[in-house]
């Protein structure tokens, strides 16, 4: 039985000029509800292959920074990871598409009585997905990274996310695609020269909120 198509959220790139709270290239701190109502007045929803090849779409990603206390979640893509432009490299952002709600039919026009509950919804399918951990957890956007000068990033668009754990154990799911551990804020940067793009564009700042 052949996998069931993905349906991912985009915007056009024509939208992303006339938002104040996304920048041209980097890390703009700072959370925005006015643009995630924009993102859900004229975001839609296309397949995700059709995304990728497409340089006038941006894929809406939400990009998830774990940590608990003064230290944060630093992952590597290992050789199993289907992401092969960021192989072995180091991230502390774990990154996951939009999907439509169940019940939502996708198409050009996205329906919003359900914005409330699209991102919300999403982050936590990416939390249970890629990672494990025992206790509560909390979350709150902290701005939105864009980069065009990379591959990944000239189709992809970050709503970051800081996620606060209430314990350090912190396992990632699939092991034979992803290892992580935490590690202290204040030694990250050491992983900068092998950090993918966001994760170096946005570390700065995070270190600077915990």
């Amino acid at each position: 039985m052949s996998p069931r198509p993905e349906h991912v959220l985009v915007v056009r790139k024509s939208f992303l000029a006339r938002q104040e709270s996304i920048p041209a290239s980097g890390f703009q701190n700072g959370a925005s509800s006015r643009l995630s109502q924009s993102i859900i007045d004229e975001g839609f929803f296309v397949l995700r292959q059709e995304a990728e090849h497409c340089a006038d779409l941006k894929q809406i990603i939400i990009y998830l920074v774990l940590r608990y206390r003064q230290s944060l979640f630093v992952y590597q893509r290992v050789n199993a990871t289907t992401e092969t432009r960021l192989m072995h490299m180091y991230s502390i952002g774990l990154g996951g598409h939009i999907n439509p709600l169940t019940g939502t039919t996708p198409g050009t026009i996205m329906v919003n009585r359900n914005g409330s509950q699209l991102f919300s919804a999403n982050l936590h399918r990416e939390l249970t997905e890629e990672v494990q951990f025992r206790g509560h957890f909390s979350y709150h956007p902290i701005g939105t990274v864009n980069d065009d000068r990379s591959e990944v990033g000239r189709y992809h668009l970050g709503l970051v996310y800081l996620v606060t754990c209430t314990t350090p154990e912190i396992r990632v799911r699939e092991t034979e695609k992803l290892t992580g551990a935490l590690l202290p804020a204040s030694g990250a940067a050491a992983y900068l020269p092998s950090m993918e793009t966001w994760s170096a564009l946005i570390l700065p700042d995070v270190c600077k909120m915990i």
